[in-house]
């Protein structure tokens, strides 16, 4: 167990073996963590980049956070808006419990944690435990247990309006959105992961379901490569979006109507 007691300056994170437990002091609170680099990363995405910030009419926006890992999102979102109503998704029961931890650390309220996978239906799928912020739903061979996955239009759909969707479902994400896109009209903002090398739906129609919804986008690459238009020469429309991107979306409907 690693004990870090300054977690200002994450560089040290990266220093720590993987996969080995430890804490971080933030915000004079104690965070658990299950994988140092992973905590490395989500810290900065969130807290530095501010990936998942914001703007809400409403001192309480009600916000759904497909794949929430250990936690640090809650954290970020609830200091954004105290009063936010938030419903935590994760599927991974090893990371799920460091969910479960940090939330009652930080004294956090009015948040629903699911430990369960974003998926389309209702069912007993078998899931790949990395132990980090990898975890993913895998086929028998390679899954290291079972989970329960939930219908994720479904628990939309108990929502008149939902401020802020946050989806990182480790490849899911193409799959989840078509079979949402009927409630994804009452959604005002969107944040995306898409794993291209996982994901099944690619990225144009992704973004093209997204416009059907009424949403302006905007895609960065996690990690742009030396030289892209020299390394897509070449390569099929699939692997030449096989990357991650972060997809950002805004609901110009929404947004029209105040």
């Amino acid at each position: 167990m690693h004990v870090l007691e300054t977690p200002v300056n994450v560089c040290f994170l990266l220093l720590i073996p993987r996969f080995v437990e430890g804490k971080i002091k933030l915000f004079k609170r104690t965070l658990a963590y299950a994988d140092s680099m992973s905590c490395a990363y989500m810290y900065r995405d969130i807290f530095f980049k501010r990936l998942y910030a914001f703007e809400s009419t409403s001192p309480e926006p009600v916000i759904v956070d497909l794949g929430a890992n250990i936690g640090l999102s809650v954290v970020f979102l609830k200091r954004l808006y105290p009063r936010a109503r938030i419903t935590a998704v994760e599927a991974d029961p090893h990371i799920f419990r460091f969910l479960e931890r940090n939330a009652a650390a930080f004294g956090i309220t009015n948040v629903r944690l699911i430990n369960a996978a974003a998926h389309d239906c209702e069912a007993r799928l078998g899931f790949y435990s990395e132990g980090a912020d990898s975890g993913h739903l895998a086929e028998d061979a390679a899954a290291s247990c079972q989970v329960q996955a939930i219908d994720t239009r479904a628990l939309l759909e108990k929502e008149p309006v939902i401020d802020m969707l946050k989806m990182d479902i480790e490849g899911a994400e193409g799959r989840v959105l078509r079979h949402c896109a009927p409630a994804l009209r009452r959604v005002r903002n969107m944040y995306i992961e898409y794993h291209g090398g996982a994901c099944t739906f690619p990225l144009a129609d992704v973004l093209r379901l997204l416009d059907e919804a009424g949403f302006d986008c905007q895609v960065q690459s996690l990690e742009t490569p030396h030289a892209p238009l020299l390394e897509m020469r070449g390569a099929s429309p699939r692997t030449s979006c096989a990357g991650q991107y972060h997809i950002f979306a805004v609901n110009r409907r929404q947004e029209a109507e105040g």
